[in-house]
């Protein structure tokens, strides 16, 4: 919640990005650059608001069965003052390293591995680092798709009280259709259990989060997206209610007449 002076300000935004693809598709360059002032607010955004950055990736078909890609972003993120809290800024760095190799002996299956890397400067000048390592295994037959994802990471040292020891678990199940133009519906069920563990006072916080993402292919009807999330996380401190967060997201698109197309968006985000 902002004062009444923020409700009046006007919010710009700037968004600019690219692909380059090459003759043979075994490489594949993209390029950006966000610019949301923190005043700025629109249920189909991209990028979140306060958020200024460039980001630069590439992809490489190494060989018919392993990709490996490679994302740089850099830039600051604002927020604006609230009753409860002052105004902040951070600059951040992210670098993140992908590589997935299909099983050759077992083409259903594949292997992935991730790496990314984190650096903050916080607005009193502190600095946090993290690394996230994650390892994989994907299912995908006709259509049907699985997979599980294990990973986590350590931030710090500075400041301490963000020194923290986090582990993941990630489980998803989806099904996407053959063909698109016709009546279809894909869908995508997932869950993840996450556990912080502060370093310096060994309190541990765990989240549980369900999903759920559906696209419905209608014809002239259009097509539709269905995303829904709700998390339930453990209080710092014991006495205190659980923190519950639902999300909820529905995006539309629809062709009209003259080639002109009708988008609609709505967005839910509740906390307890």
């Amino acid at each position: 919640m902002t004062d009444r002076a923020d409700h009046r300000r006007d919010g710009n935004a700037s968004t600019f990005s690219g692909l380059l693809r090459s003759a043979s598709g075994v490489w594949q360059r993209r390029f950006g650059y966000n610019a949301l002032q923190p005043t700025y607010f629109s249920l189909a955004a991209t990028a979140a608001p306060g958020i200024k950055e460039g980001f630069a990736g590439v992809t490489a078909m190494l060989s018919p069965n392993l990709q490996c890609s490679l994302d740089l972003r850099d830039g600051e993120s604002r927020s604006l003052p609230t009753s409860v809290f002052a105004a902040t800024k951070m600059e951040q760095t992210n670098a993140t390293q992908r590589i997935a190799y299909r099983l050759t002996s077992v083409p259903v299956l594949s292997l992935s591995a991730a790496t990314q890397w984190n650096r903050r400067v916080e607005q009193s000048g502190d600095v946090g680092r993290n690394a996230i390592h994650e390892v994989g295994l994907q299912w995908a037959e006709r259509g049907l798709s699985a997979s599980l994802t294990g990973g986590g990471a350590i931030r710090g040292p500075v400041p301490l009280q963000a020194d923290v020891d986090l582990r993941q678990v990630q489980a998803a199940l989806g099904f996407t259709p053959a063909r698109s133009d016709a009546l279809s519906l894909g869908w995508t069920l997932n869950a993840t259990r996450q556990r912080h563990r502060f370093l310096s006072t060994g309190v541990q916080i765990d989240t549980l989060a369900l999903g759920m993402n559906a696209q419905l292919t209608a014809g002239r009807f259009g097509s539709w997206r269905l995303a829904a999330q709700r998390s339930a996380q453990d209080a710092a401190a014991a006495g205190q209610p659980k923190l519950v967060t639902t999300l909820a997201s529905l995006d539309g698109s629809l062709a009209m007449t003259g080639g002109a197309t009708a988008r609609l968006y709505g967005r839910i985000n509740r906390r307890n």
